[in-house]
């Protein structure tokens, strides 16, 4: 006969959760990985699925007449959300360039303000000699 004591199954309890628990970690990590996507790009995805939601909505409709103004409004909706789109790619390119413009201006300030090796290599030896 065999008895099963109370520790182990406490320890078994706690490996369970702990597996659980790094299971749902590593989903957790995974689903918050960055993607390497533009804003441009999403927003054209979204451009991209519009006009597929509003005719899919204008099929349902049973009503011919509300069809064809869903389809017009569809239209109207895809060159709206396509000027939004390029919009926002243009901003996105323009914040890159002010960043970048940013930083190469930080590395000249950088650069100005960083003391010259030789002149700090030539001042400690010459205090060096004159302490001799």
């Amino acid at each position: 006969m065999s008895t099963q004591t109370q520790g182990g199954s406490a320890s078994g309890t706690l490996l369970t959760l702990v597996v659980l628990t790094l299971i749902v970690i590593f989903f957790v990590w995974y689903a918050n990985q960055p993607t390497h996507r533009t804003v441009g790009q999403r927003i054209d995805d979204l451009i991209g699925s519009a006009p597929h939601t509003v005719d899919r909505t204008a099929e349902k409709l049973e009503d011919t007449h509300a069809a064809a103004k869903a389809s017009a409004a569809a239209t109207k909706v895809d060159a709206t959300l396509k000027k939004t789109g390029d919009a926002a790619s243009s901003a996105a390119a323009e914040i890159g360039a002010d960043i970048k413009a940013a930083i190469n201006e930080q590395k000249k300030q950088n650069a100005a303000h960083k003391p010259d090796k030789a002149l700090t290599s030539s001042a400690s030896s010459s205090e060096a000699n004159d302490a001799q």
